[in-house]
C-alpha cells in the first residue's frame, strides 16, 4: 500500500490549501480528497465532543489506497507544524519524507485565522484584540469555545505565529535539503513560479504542468450557525448512528461538504493598526531568528515603531 512521502505541514492560513489543490492536479502526485487528516501530532488535543476522531494508522493509510501507480504521494495537515512531536513521529513513518512549509507574515496570519475561525465557529470571540487577550486562559482550558474539533486548532494565535522553533524543529530533523519554506506573498505574487520550485523540489520530472490557478481559501462566513452546529456537533444519538453507518473517511467528507455549502465569501475588515504595531514589535526578534535560520529576507516583516 503506498504512504505518503511528502507533507505540507503548515501554517495555517498562509495558501496550503491551494499549494494542495495545485499539486492534486499533476498528473504524477497523489493527494486525497481530504485535506487536515492530522495523524501526526500525538500531542495535538482533540476534542472528545466532535464527529472527528483521531485516525487509526489503518485508516490514515487507506486514504492513499487509490495512488496507483504515482510515485509522489502527499498530504496536507496545518498543524504539523505546531505540533512539537509531528516532526518526529513523520520521520519515523518515514524518514525520507519532503517537507513543505508556507508561512505568512505573523500578524496578517492572525488576522485572517481569527476570521476563518470565526467563520466556523470555532472562536467565539469576535474582537481579534480580546481573542489575543484570551490566549493565557486558554493555555489553562478555559474559554474554549464549544465547537473546537483541535484543541490546538490556533486558537493561540500567538504561539501559531512563532515560527522560527517550529521550522527549526522539520529542518533539525530532516535536514534542510528536505525542507523547502515558501513565503505566501511570494506564492500570491507568482504561484506559477513557486509551485514549480515545488515540483523540482519533489523530484517531478513533468515541471512545465501547469494547474489551474484560482483563488482557493478567501475570506469566508458562516450562513447558517444551527446547521453548522447540527453537522460537526450533532446530538449524541445522532454521533452514534453516523458513527455505525459511516467509516471515518466518510464522516469527514460528509461534514466538509455540509460545512462548504453553508459559507459565503466576504472581504475581511480592515486590521487594528495599533494591534498590529505592538504584535510587528513583540515578533521582531523571533522573525530576525527565522530570517536567519531559512535565508530568506523577511524585512518587509519587521516593522519596528509605529506603522
Amino acid at each position: 500500500m503506498a504512504k505518503p512521502n511528502f507533507f505540507i505541514v503548515g501554517a495555517p492560513k498562509c495558501g496550503t490549501t491551494a499549494m494542495n489543490d495545485y499539486l492534486k492536479q499533476h498528473p504524477e502526485i497523489f493527494i486525497p480528497n481530504v485535506k487536515e487528516l492530522h495523524y501526526f501530532g500525538s500531542d495535538l488535543n482533540i476534542n472528545s465532543s466532535s464527529l472527528i476522531d483521531k485516525l487509526s494508522k489503518e485508516e490514515y493509510l487507506n486514504y492513499f489506497s487509490f495512488a496507483g501507480p504515482k510515485r509522489h504521494v502527499g498530504e496536507s495537515s496545518v498543524l504539523y507544524l505546531s505540533s512539537k512531536l509531528a516532526a518526529e513521529e513523520i520521520y519515523n513513518f518515514n524518514s525520507n519524507a519532503k517537507i513543505i512549509i508556507m508561512l505568512r507574515e505573523p500578524f496578517d496570519m492572525m488576522c485572517s485565522l481569527h476570521s476563518q475561525l470565526l467563520s466556523t465557529c470555532k472562536e467565539d470571540i469576535e474582537d481579534f484584540g480580546h481573542a489575543l487577550d484570551a490566549e493565557s486562559d486558554r493555555f489553562k482550558g478555559g474559554r474554549i469555545p464549544a465547537n473546537v474539533d483541535v484543541i490546538d486548532d490556533a486558537l493561540f494565535y500567538k504561539s501559531v505565529a512563532s515560527y522560527y522553533e517550529q521550522v527549526k524543529r522539520y529542518i533539525d530533523r530532516f535536514g534542510k535539503n528536505n525542507v523547502h519554506v515558501i513565503l505566501f506573498d511570494d506564492f500570491k505574487f507568482d504561484a506559477l513560479n513557486v509551485y514549480k520550485s515545488v515540483l523540482e523540489f519533489l523530484g517531478i520530472k513533468d515541471v512545465e504542468f501547469e494547474p489551474n490557478i484560482k483563488i482557493i481559501n478567501s475570506n469566508k462566513i458562516l450562513i447558517n450557525r444551527k446547521i453548522y452546529n447540527l453537522a460537526n456537533r450533532p446530538p449524541i444519538f445522532i454521533k452514534l448512528l453516523v458513527k455505525l453507518a459511516l467509516p471515518g473517511f466518510a464522516r469527514r467528507m460528509l461534514v466538509k461538504s455540509i460545512n462548504n455549502m453553508n459559507i459565503k465569501y466576504v472581504k475581511r475588515k480592515e486590521p487594528d493598526q495599533v494591534i498590529a504595531s505592538a504584535i510587528r514589535k513583540e515578533f521582531f526578534h523571533e522573525i530576525t531568528k527565522l530570517e536567519n535560520l531559512i535565508d530568506k529576507d523577511l524585512s518587509t516583516w519587521k516593522v519596528e515603531g509605529d506603522l
